[in-house]
């Protein structure tokens, strides 16, 4: 039987986004618990590893996506060790922002082909691209301002990567909607991992920052702005057709 699924999925790709969807359920419903935390975290991991797989076999040429998504995958591996070792959770989020910050270089090498020049942008596009990186600067100084030792400028650094992932999703020349999606998501579940860590968020703070740092909203935004990306990533643009060739009778003569 596994020997079958094993060979289902690599005829059908889908198959793993399957088994990523079903695990990613798993993992949300189990988010808030302290209870099987290796089996909460084998969820959270394995959701992100079938989902970086599926690229694999589905957009085999997307190798820099394809390495990223990877890259994402041992961050969610890095981030959780806190719960199921003696690391503390700031050594934790050390290590799984170094593996997120490559795997954000990685996304921009990506993105990097497929994007707009800046002078190929309309206005409107270009002020909302100002306004999200003054946006974006003040978020991170106040979450910066918060931190203490290496994370006072681990912080800066790993948001300029996200923020430039935006921008480029806003430049991409096909779809460029649904890829600013995919990276408005990602922000918006770091910006809430951030204020839960950090614990920037009382318990007398406004109900709106106690939703957006909740887990509840956090892992969604984050899985489906991944799931987007990988999505985008098959997609084929209407221009693009295969080369035709014409072949010649073989009695042509």
């Amino acid at each position: 039987m596994r020997r079958r699924h094993l060979r289902d999925g690599r005829e059908n790709p889908n198959w793993y986004l399957r088994y990523a969807d079903v695990l990613a359920l798993v993992y949300f419903l189990n988010c808030q618990s302290s209870e099987y935390p290796f089996a909460t975290l084998g969820a959270k991991v394995g959701s992100t590893f079938f989902l970086a797989l599926h690229s694999l076999l589905k957009n085999p040429l997307n190798r820099l996506l394809n390495c990223a998504l990877l890259a994402h995958c041992a961050g969610d591996a890095l981030i959780g060790t806190s719960r199921i070792s003696s690391i503390s959770e700031e050594d934790a989020m050390l290590l799984a922002l170094a593996a997120f910050f490559l795997g954000h270089i990685l996304c921009l090498m990506h993105q990097n082909k497929t994007r707009l020049c800046m002078n190929e942008m309309g206005v409107a596009k270009r002020f909302g691209v100002m306004a999200f990186t003054f946006g974006s600067a003040y978020i991170t100084q106040f979450i910066a301002s918060s931190a203490s030792g290496v994370l006072c400028y681990a912080i800066p650094i790993y948001a300029l990567a996200l923020g430039s992932m935006f921008v480029f999703a806003c430049m991409q020349k096909n779809r460029a909607f649904m890829s600013m999606v995919a990276a408005l998501l990602y922000v918006l579940s770091d910006i809430g991992i951030a204020m839960r860590a950090l614990r920037l968020v009382k318990e007398d703070s406004s109900w709106v920052l106690i939703a957006l740092s909740s887990n509840y909203l956090t892992w969604p935004k984050y899985y489906m702005g991944q799931r987007t990306a990988v999505a985008l990533a098959a997609h084929k643009p209407k221009d693009e057709h295969p080369p035709t060739t014409t072949s010649l009778p073989k009695n042509i003569l």
